[in-house]
């Protein structure tokens, strides 16, 4: 399956629109409302912002939000320059974000 940003991907046989390909995070869109999509897992995560397409992760207390959905920190790995790279744990994965340190840019997901 192409996971070009801009192609339609069939879900449970539901289209929807890819927006960011950010690796092992797919950033989708169906019916004007966004959804994460973990592809390995199979695992969708709707966003808390319907109309707001952003790239920008931000850091409060213990936990980021990334297009309206919180994950709690569960650590940090020390980046290449200027980059940083936060963990999270999604289902029992742990999830690595690879972040713009100056922006807050999200670059990749891996796990």
């Amino acid at each position: 399956m192409t996971k070009t940003e801009g192609t339609a991907i069939y879900i449970s046989g539901d289209e929807y629109k890819i927006i960011y390909n950010y690796g092992d995070l797919l950033v989708l869109q169906r019916n004007g409302c966004f959804t994460l999509y973990f592809e390995k897992r199979n695992i969708l995560l709707p966003c808390g912002k319907m109309k707001i397409c952003t790239r920008i992760v931000t850091e409060k207390d213990s936990s980021m939000i990334f297009m309206g959905v919180t994950f709690s920190i569960s650590g940090y790995i020390p980046g290449e320059c200027g980059t940083k790279n936060i963990t999270t744990t999604v289902n029992d994965t742990q999830v690595t974000f690879n972040i713009e340190e100056r922006s807050g840019k999200l670059i990749k997901v891996t796990y």
